[in-house]
């Protein structure tokens, strides 16, 4: 694909790899890079690829957290520097079904990926 796409909130000298993700659930997914050989970007952009949903770059470590609906489609873009290896993790959680989706040991509104969700009050 060839360095080519600079992101809103960082950029590296590296090829980006983008791939195309479509939401199996509506609920609150995080995109993370946890164990990644080096600091990574991370963007959702919408399914045309032509605007920028969300982005982290994640120096410290962070994850990207993003609500979509079932069947919402977005390309992830990640970027690094020149030749580094990433791992990419996709988690999500359905704030309103009595499962933990994400394994982390917390159902619903008691994960912390339902803050904020209109289903999970304050």
């Amino acid at each position: 694909m060839g360095d080519d796409y600079t992101t809103t909130c960082g950029s590296h000298d590296g090829e980006e790899e983008q791939l195309s993700w479509t939401a199996p659930f509506s609920g609150n997914f995080t995109f993370d890079t946890a164990g990644s050989y080096s600091n990574t970007t991370v963007s959702l952009l919408n399914s045309a690829c032509s605007g920028t949903l969300a982005c982290m770059d994640n120096d410290p470590h962070e994850a990207l957290a993003y609500t979509l609906t079932s069947g919402q489609t977005v390309t992830i873009s990640v970027d690094g520097p020149s030749g580094d290896r990433y791992e990419l993790s996709i988690y999500g959680e359905q704030c309103t079904d009595s499962v933990d989706n994400d394994g982390n040991g917390d159902t619903d509104c008691d994960d912390a990926s339902c803050t904020g969700d209109p289903a999970c009050p304050p």
